[in-house]
Order: C-alpha cells, then sequence, then structure tokens
C-alpha cells in the first residue's frame, strides 16, 4: 500500500497514479483510505448534485482533507448521516430569508458542531428505514 505524506507527494500520485490501492495520508487525515473518502463524496453527489445542472463536482485535495478528517473524527456513518442531515434542513434546502442553498460538502463537514447538527437532524428525522447506505 502507498502511503501519501504531504501535498506534493499527492500532486505527484495523481500524474503516476499506481495501480495498487491507495491509503492517503495528510496531517489532517492521518490514515483515511481514499475508498472512505470516496465514499462519503460520492454519497454527497448523489445527495446534491445528482440533478445534471452545473459542473460535475470534482474531489479536490481540499475537499478530501475536509472529508478525511471527518472520518477520522467521526466515520464514515456519521459523515453519511451528516450529508443526509442536511438534506432535510429546510432551511439549508433554501428555505430562507436568501433563498439560497446551503449544502456544500465543506459547510457539512466544516466541524464538529455542523457534523453533530446534521447527524442529530438524520437520527431525529431520518432515521426511517429509508437510506439503506447507512445500514450497518
Amino acid at each position: 500500500m502507498i502511503e501519501i505524506k504531504n501535498e506534493e507527494e499527492l500532486r505527484l500520485f495523481e500524474i503516476e497514479k499506481p495501480e495498487e490501492p491507495v491509503e492517503v495520508v495528510t496531517p489532517k487525515t492521518s490514515t483515511v483510505p481514499i475508498s472512505e473518502i470516496e465514499e462519503v463524496f460520492n454519497h454527497w453527489v448523489a445527495t446534491f448534485r445528482s440533478t445534471g445542472r452545473g459542473p460535475v463536482p470534482v474531489l479536490s485535495d481540499k475537499r478530501k482533507s475536509k472529508i478525511g478528517k471527518a472520518i477520522k473524527d467521526y466515520g464514515v456513518k456519521t459523515c453519511l448521516e451528516a450529508i443526509s442531515g442536511c438534506a432535510m434542513s429546510e432551511w439549508h434546502m433554501g428555505e430562507n430569508p436568501r433563498g439560497k442553498k446551503y449544502d456544500d460538502i465543506e459547510l457539512i463537514l466544516r466541524d464538529s458542531a455542523h457534523i453533530e447538527r446534521f447527524a442529530t437532524i438524520y437520527a431525529e428525522e431520518g432515521n426511517t428505514g429509508r437510506s439503506e447506505f447507512l445500514d450497518d
């Protein structure tokens, strides 16, 4: 398994792309497997960006870092729940004075307060068995 320890190594990896599984290691993500980061990112894309409108979201280095830190702190399941919980928040879905959606993955996983708030919304309002991907 290859470990990537800094941004420069990550850039070089992106150019060379070896075929073996890769584990992204940065100071913020520690040893979070890229497959877990991709799972959380893909769930966010499916939840919020699957309309086909606008640019296709990219799993940038900044997003990888943010998602990796959230997974390290809370685990994949809680991150998935936080994304689903945000989708259940009328305020974040545009029912606010600005009529603007606040659904970016960097907002949802910004810090402990955001992750916990959205995961709580999911636990209180959405844990109805509708989300098969969250079942262990």
